[in-house]
C-alpha cells in the first residue's frame, strides 16, 4: 500500500479517535420534585426551572472535556419506584426537593444509597448540616431576618402565626427564627390546609386581639388569606416567608394589599435582563418564569455544573466536586458555600406594591 494512501488512513483513524474522545459524556441527573400537595405548584414550577438550565448549559457550555446532562423526571412516582428508576437509570445525582419536608424525606433516603441531593428552594434551617449529602442553593433563615425587620419597624407586637400544615420542617423553625428576629413570641399559632380554613383565620382576626398575621404557606394560600384578611383589617401589618413570594401571590392578593412584607433570598425582580440565560430563554421558549424560581433553578444546576468539573461525571465524582465547592456562580452574582455545603445568598426585604413584589423602600441588597 503505497504511503499516501497509509497516511490517509491513519489520518482517518485518529479524526475517528478524536471524534469518539470527544462526543460528549451522558451525564445522568434525576429530578425529583412534588407530584402532589401544597408544595406540588411550587415543585413544577422549580422543576421547569431546572430543566431550563439544563437545557442551557448543554446548548451554550465550552468545556475541555465535554459532557451532556440527561434529565430523568421522577416526579409523581412513589419512593420505591422512584428509587428504582435512579438505580436503573445510572443518574449520579439528585436535583429535587422544592419544600423543605419533601427535600429532608427523600434527601434521607438518598444518602442511605450514597446518592448526593442538591434542593434548589429547601430552605429549613433544620437542614443546614455538615458532612451529609445534601446541597441546596439557598439563603439564611429569612424567619429570622424578617423577625429583626419588623422589630425595627416596630408596629408588630401582638400577633398571629399561620403554618401549613404539610410542611412543619419548614414552617416550625421559621416561626422560630421569627420569634427570634422580632423578640416576641406569637400570641397564637394556627396551622391550616388549604383554603377551607381561611374563614377559622379571620374570625381569630376579628377579635380584635392582634396587631398582625405572619404566614408560612405556599404563595397560592399567601395570596388568596392576604387578599380577605387586607379586605376585613386593611391597616393591620401582614409577613410572610420566601415561599410566599411569587408573581402568582402578589397576583392573588392584588394591588388592594399594601402592608404584606417578607425578607427572601432572590431577587424580586431580575437585575440584568441581558444575563446570558435569560437571553437564551427569550429566543428558545415562548415565557419566562419569575425570578422566585428561575434564580434558585439556574443555581441548583450551576452548583451540579460546578461539581462535574471539579470532581468528573460520576456519583462520586459529583460528591467530590460538591463537598469541594467553595464558590458557586449564579444567576445575580457569585455566591459562597458554607460547611454544610449551602450556597449562602444574601436577604432582600420585599413588600408587595402594586400587585408586584419589589424592594422594600430604604432597603438595600
Amino acid at each position: 500500500m503505497k504511503p499516501k494512501i497509509l497516511l490517509a488512513l491513519f489520518g482517518l483513524l485518529l479524526l475517528g479517535f478524536i471524534a469518539v474522545a470527544l462526543r460528549p459524556v451522558p451525564v445522568v441527573v434525576a429530578l425529583w420534585f412534588e407530584g402532589s400537595g401544597s408544595g406540588a405548584g411550587l415543585g413544577s414550577k422549580v422543576q421547569h426551572a431546572v430543566l431550563q438550565a439544563l437545557d442551557y448549559r448543554n446548548q451554550t457550555a465550552r468545556r475541555l472535556v465535554p459532557y451532556r446532562y440527561v434529565p430523568v423526571v421522577l416526579t409523581g412516582l412513589p419512593e420505591e419506584a422512584a428509587l428504582e428508576r435512579i438505580r436503573s437509570s445510572g443518574a449520579v445525582v439528585v436535583l429535587g426537593g422544592a419544600t423543605s419536608s419533601f427535600t429532608g424525606r427523600i434527601s434521607g433516603l438518598l444518602e442511605r444509597r450514597g446518592i448526593p441531593c442538591i434542593s434548589p428552594t429547601a430552605n429549613s434551617p433544620i437542614l443546614a448540616r455538615s458532612g451529609d449529602l445534601l446541597f441546596r442553593y439557598t439563603g439564611p433563615s429569612g424567619g429570622e431576618a424578617a423577625g429583626a425587620l419588623a422589630r425595627l419597624r416596630g408596629d408588630f407586637s401582638r400577633y398571629v402565626a399561620v403554618l401549613d400544615r404539610s410542611n412543619p420542617v419548614y414552617g416550625v423553625p421559621q416561626l422560630a427564627g421569627f420569634a427570634t428576629g422580632l423578640g416576641i413570641s406569637p400570641q397564637r399559632v394556627l396551622e391550616v390546609e388549604g383554603t377551607q380554613d381561611l374563614e377559622s383565620v379571620l374570625g381569630v382576626l376579628a377579635s380584635g386581639l392582634y396587631d398582625g398575621a405572619v404566614f408560612f404557606l405556599p404563595a397560592f394560600l399567601t395570596g388568596v388569606y392576604a387578599q380577605r384578611i387586607a379586605e376585613v383589617h386593611p391597616k393591620m401589618t401582614l409577613w410572610t416567608s420566601d415561599w410566599g413570594v411569587t408573581e402568582r401571590s402578589a397576583a392573588l392578593a392584588g394591588p388592594g394589599v399594601r402592608n404584606l412584607i417578607s425578607a427572601v433570598f432572590f431577587p424580586p425582580r431580575f437585575p440584568d435582563p441581558n444575563h446570558p440565560f435569560l437571553v437564551f430563554l427569550g429566543r428558545r421558549y415562548s415565557a419566562v418564569l419569575d425570578p422566585s424560581v428561575l434564580d434558585p433553578g439556574y443555581g441548583a444546576v450551576a452548583l451540579l455544573d460546578g461539581a462535574v468539573q471539579l470532581g468528573g461525571s460520576t456519583s462520586k465524582g459529583v460528591l467530590r466536586g460538591l463537598q469541594a465547592l467553595q464558590y458557586v456562580e449564579g444567576l445575580t452574582g457569585t455566591f459562597p458555600v458554607d460547611a454544610a455545603g449551602d450556597v449562602q445568598l444574601p436577604l432582600v426585604p420585599v413588600t408587595l406594591r402594586g400587585g408586584h413584589w419589589a424592594p422594600l423602600e430604604g432597603q438595600r441588597r
